[in-house]
C-alpha cells in the first residue's frame, strides 16, 4: 500500500493535534472556576496529561489564572449507564490529589451528588486512572466535565487553593436508541402491507431486524420482513392469519452497538368475499348480494342494466 506524501503529513498533523492541543479559554462561563494563589508556579504542582475516549491531552502547566477549558478538543460520546476511565497525569515534583466532576443535569454547577468521582492521589511523573459512570438517566446534550488537581486533599469543584491547576472538557450524551410509531395500521389478508418504525435518540446509522415471529411474545410474523437501513416492516398476509393479530419483536442497534427492543403488533382482517354471476339473460340484471368473512363492512349494490347487445 502506498501513502501519498499529503496523506502522510495530514496523518502526522492529526497525530500530533490529538497528543498536543494549545488551549482555548479562560473563561469558564456558565461555571465557576476554582482559583489558585501559587498553582503551578515554583513547585509545578499541575496537570500533565488527561486522556478518556479518544482525547490525549498533554500539557505542561498553565500558567495565571491556572484554569484552562479546551472547548477545541472534540465532544467524545458516552451513553446513559457507560462508565468510562480517564487517564491522569500529575508534574514532575510532587505527588498530587485529582478529582473529576461532570455536570449530569446540565444545570450550571458541580453540586449533585453523582457529578463528583472519587479523590486520588498519584505520585508524581506518574498515571491512574479515574473511572467516571454516566447515570441511566442522562438526557441527550453536551456536558462540562471539570479535572481539578491540587497538592493537598479535599477538593472542591470551586475552591480556594495554593497549588494546583483546572482543566474542563466537553463529553456529549447520547441517550440510548429508542423505538417509537410502534402502533401500524390494520391489515388485510392477500393485500400489501407496510409500516414505517421511527427512533428517537441513539447515534446513527442504525440498523434494523426482527428478532422474534412466533415466539417470546410473536406470533403470526412469519410473512413479516423488515428494512434493514430504515425499519420499514412490509409483506403480504397470507389467509392463514386472517382475523386475528400479527406481533413480531424489533430491534434497533446504533454505531455505539446500543439496541432497543419492542414487541409491535397489528390486527389482520379478511378480505370479504363477493360471490359475483353472471346472470346477464335479456336486457336486465339483478342480483342480491351477502357478505362473507371479513370485519364490519358497508355494501353499496346497485342494480346493473345492459342495453340489448352490449357486453359487460
Amino acid at each position: 500500500m502506498r501513502f501519498a506524501p499529503q496523506a502522510c503529513l495530514a496523518l502526522l498533523a492529526c497525530v500530533v493535534f490529538a497528543s498536543f492541543s494549545a488551549a482555548q479559554s479562560t473563561s469558564p462561563s456558565p461555571y465557576c472556576a476554582p482559583t489558585y494563589s501559587t498553582g503551578t508556579t515554583t513547585y509545578a504542582i499541575q496537570i500533565n496529561r488527561v486522556a478518556f475516549l479518544g482525547v490525549d491531552n498533554m500539557t505542561s502547566g498553565q500558567t495565571s489564572p491556572y484554569y484552562t477549558y479546551y472547548d477545541n478538543l472534540a465532544a467524545p460520546d458516552v451513553i446513559p449507564g457507560q462508565t468510562f476511565p480517564v487517564t491522569v497525569a500529575p508534574g514532575p515534583n510532587y505527588p498530587e490529589y485529582f478529582r473529576i466532576y461532570v455536570d449530569w443535569d446540565m444545570n450550571g454547577d458541580f453540586n449533585g451528588a453523582n457529578e463528583v468521582s472519587v479523590e486520588i492521589n498519584i505520585p508524581n511523573n506518574q498515571t491512574n486512572t479515574i473511572n467516571v459512570s454516566v447515570p441511566m438517566d442522562a438526557v441527550s446534550g453536551e456536558r462540562r466535565m471539570r479535572v481539578i488537581a491540587r497538592y493537598s486533599a479535599t477538593i472542591s469543584p470551586c475552591g480556594a487553593f495554593s497549588y494546583g491547576e483546572c482543566e474542563d472538557y466537553r463529553i456529549n450524551v447520547n441517550a440510548s436508541p429508542a423505538i417509537s410509531n410502534l402502533t401500524p395500521p390494520n391489515a388485510k389478508s392477500g393485500l400489501p402491507f407496510s409500516h414505517q418504525l421511527n427512533v428517537t435518540g441513539g447515534t446513527g446509522p442504525y440498523t434494523w431486524t426482527i428478532l422474534d415471529r412466533t415466539s417470546n411474545g410473536a406470533k403470526n410474523g412469519n410473512w413479516v420482513n423488515i428494512n434493514p437501513g430504515t425499519g420499514e416492516l412490509f409483506g403480504t398476509p397470507p389467509a392463514s392469519v386472517g382475523n386475528d393479530s400479527t406481533t413480531v419483536r424489533v430491534r434497533v442497534t446504533d454505531s455505539l452497538n446500543v439496541t432497543d427492543e419492542e414487541l409491535v403488533s397489528w390486527y389482520v382482517g379478511e378480505v370479504p368475499n363477493l360471490p359475483l354471476f353472471d346472470g346477464f339473460e335479456g336486457d336486465a340484471f339483478s342480483q342480491d348480494q351477502s357478505v362473507s368473512k371479513g370485519s364490519s363492512t358497508f355494501l353499496d349494490l346497485q342494480t346493473a342494466h345492459k342495453q340489448s347487445g352490449q357486453k359487460s
